[in-house]
């Protein structure tokens, strides 16, 4: 599945992600759920990746348990 496919699949489940710089210049991914936000801990050195890699990991949880 493209990262298109699951960022859409996501979406159709109310749960986006938009990614934040941090302080030092680095990028962290916000997931936003209803009124729900949640910033990640792990930091990537653009936007782009921040963003991806939450979704493709997040995607491959949701499908594991």
């Amino acid at each position: 599945m493209s990262i298109i496919e699951k960022r859409n699949w996501l979406e159709s489940k109310g749960i986006i992600f938009w990614s934040v710089k941090n302080k030092d210049g680095t990028f962290s991914a916000l997931k936003i759920s209803g009124d729900e936000q949640t910033k990640g801990s792990k930091k990537y050195k653009d936007y782009k990746t921040a963003i991806e890699q939450t979704e493709d990991n997040y995607f491959k949880h949701l499908h594991n348990d």
